[in-house]
This record gives structure tokens, sequence and C-alpha cells, in this order.
């Protein structure tokens, strides 16, 4: 089960994979937060789009400790995740787009609690940030009302950035549909659920995660 703690120092492998096109403003704090997660058995992979801003020169930065990356013209997000995950040998997946975020520890945290024997994904809260020109505002999300109150066909409650799941799912449900540009997640976990997904559980960080 998904809520059972390993207890031994074997590390599952994650593979997270960052798709990015023309982000250069933001990539770095997106490396910078899954690298800097100093989990020991992380597969980092980013797919660039071909983008014509710094991004590369970013990448670079990093590459010594980048699993696998590339930077070559698309068909858009969904294409560029199914690229990195063709290159994928993890136990646990997520993909963490080029304008997001990981906290602190997330990646141990969801070591803790995934069993990659399991056709199972965890799915948690998440901080938003909203620019102004002259402020930021924050607010939380709230995934545990959201599974109880409301159904998955409806409601895309599972937020994808805070979202993971183990191999047997993505090779049960298969490869996200390019054919759709802004809701492939919520068509995709739709599809898990139906044909790859023992359980859904949602799990609540604590706040010094």
């Amino acid at each position: 089960m998904l809520n059972k703690i390993k207890t031994n120092t074997a590390l599952p492998k994650i593979t997270v994979v960052t798709p990015s096109f023309n982000q250069g403003e933001f990539i770095e704090d997106t490396i910078f937060s899954a690298l800097g997660q100093s989990y020991a058995n992380l597969e980092y992979i980013i797919i660039d789009g071909g983008s014509t801003d710094s991004i590369v020169d970013v990448i670079k930065k990093y590459k010594d400790k980048i699993s696998y990356w590339v930077s070559e013209k698309d068909n858009g997000q969904s294409h560029a995740v199914n690229k990195g995950f063709a290159k994928y040998t993890g136990d646990t997946l997520c993909w963490l787009n080029s304008n997001d975020l990981y906290m602190n520890n997330v990646l141990t945290w969801v070591a803790r609690h995934s069993n990659e024997e399991d056709s199972s994904s965890l799915f948690a809260n998440c901080l938003y940030f909203k620019e102004a020109s002259d402020s930021v505002t924050t607010y939380g999300s709230s995934v545990v009302y959201g599974s109880g109150e409301c159904s998955l066909e409806n409601i895309d409650y599972i937020i994808q950035p805070s979202s993971f799941w183990t191999r047997k799912v993505w090779e049960n449900a298969g490869n996200l549909r390019e054919d759709i540009h802004y809701t492939f997640d919520w068509e995709w976990f739709l599809r898990a659920k139906k044909l790859g997904v023992s359980s859904f559980q949602r799990i609540q960080m604590p706040s010094n995660v």
C-alpha cells in the first residue's frame, strides 16, 4: 500500500522530467529545486523545445548533474513530456514544468510513502504564486477537500506538479495524448484511473518537509 513507510536504506530511483520552451527567466530555479533536493537516486531529464532565449546556457551550467537533456523543436508540452519519459529508468515518475518548484525534501518524502511494486499514484497540495507589478500573492490548494467532495471525472483535483506515480502506472496507461494541449494531464489521470492505477492516494506533507 502507498502508506507503508519504507524502513530499508535503498532509495527508489525517481525520474523527474522537465519540459521547457523559452522559460529562461524561470528554469534555473526549477532545475535547482530538483537537483537541490539532494536525493541520492534522482534521474533528472530536461526536454527543451528549441528555445531561443537563455535556457540552453542555463542547462549547460548543470549538465554534469542532469541525466539527459536535449534542445530541439517538438510538437508541444505533451510531446516533450513523452520524449522525456521515453528515456526514463526510474521506479517513481513525475514531471515538473519549467516555471514550477519543489519544496525541500519532497522527493525523500515521496520515496518513503510510495511502493514501486504497486500500480499506485500519490498526489498532494501545492502553493501558487501570482505576480503583480509590485507584489506577489500566494495561496494554497486543498486536494483533501477536492478528492473527498468531487469526482475526478468532473473536477481535476489532482495538481500535476505535486503528483507522482509508479512506472507500472505509466506502462499501463501509456503516453500523454499529444493532440490535447491544455488538459492532457487531466485526460491522462482519468485514463490511468481506468486502466492503470490500483489506488490514488492523497498525502498531507508536513509543513517542514
